[in-house]
């Protein structure tokens, strides 16, 4: 059928040998894509012999539509699940980074006869309250970055002043007491201690133990994962109805210390 189109019908399509893809005619040839972000440009023979689960071993194109997912034979599930985590991972994540301005011209509408060059540092109440709202987050990471006025980064006499340094203590004071508090909570609900690396069945247990997907959230930041997680970690996690959220936050790669 070399320079037709395939014709697509139930009959000529091998439902039980392909992935899931998606497809259109581009330009006289044939665009398929995953929800994983592979893709692949194919004839339309190549298309037809496709459906009809005729690319098998040995012929030139199966090794790499394997491996893309797009046919079930040896499918490393793991890997493709990885590639679609990462794709997607995104929709139920909030804001990571979060720039505060840790000092402010006092010259301006507020204040119009303070004297030029004048500085107002951020006050601890504030600091606090930056804090709060950005843990609200759902991004399996939170990271603050602290500016001068105007953007300009904090370096010499401004990291060393007393209110600078006041309200970045108070940044990072807040951030350990809002872990102990977590923590705290945490092991009240589930009746034991939990500062170790977070397991499978430790997400099990405060997901039923009713505490909520921010809790659990700032447990996993605060202690990371012991391990990956599996596809079947993936079937166990959803039939024990713990949320996308959660699950998404569990498959982030840590970050480097320091960061």
């Amino acid at each position: 059928m070399a320079g037709a189109e395939a014709a697509i019908s139930p009959s000529t399509i091998a439902a039980d040998q392909l992935g899931f893809f998606r497809w259109g005619r581009i330009a006289g040839k044939v665009l398929i894509t995953t929800d994983g972000g592979d893709w692949a440009f194919v004839t339309e023979p190549e298309f037809a012999q496709l459906l009809a689960g005729e690319i098998t071993e040995g012929h030139p194109r199966f090794a790499e539509l394997q491996r893309a997912g797009f046919l079930r034979a040896g499918l490393d599930l793991d890997a493709l699940a990885s590639r679609l985590a990462r794709r997607v991972g995104h929709v139920g994540r909030g804001p990571e980074l979060h720039v505060v301005t840790m000092s402010r011209d006092a010259a301006g509408q507020e204040s119009p006869s303070a004297a030029a060059g004048a500085r107002v540092d951020l006050d601890r109440e504030t600091a606090e309250r930056i804090v709060e709202v950005a843990l609200q987050s759902r991004s399996p990471s939170v990271a603050f970055e602290l500016q001068a006025h105007n953007g300009e980064p904090l370096v010499g006499t401004l990291l060393g002043a007393a209110g600078g340094g006041l309200a970045g203590a108070a940044i990072g004071q807040t951030m350990d007491n809002e872990i102990a508090r977590n923590q705290a909570l945490v092991e009240q609900r589930v009746g034991r201690q939990m500062a170790s690396a977070v397991t499978i069945n430790d997400v099990i247990t405060m997901t039923q133990a009713g505490l909520s997907d921010d809790v659990i959230i700032t447990h996993i930041r605060a202690h990371g994962m012991a391990q990956g997680v599996q596809v079947s970690d993936l079937i166990t996690l959803r039939n024990a109805r713990v949320s996308n959220v959660v699950i998404q936050t569990m498959q982030q790669p840590p970050h480097p210390s320091g960061e």
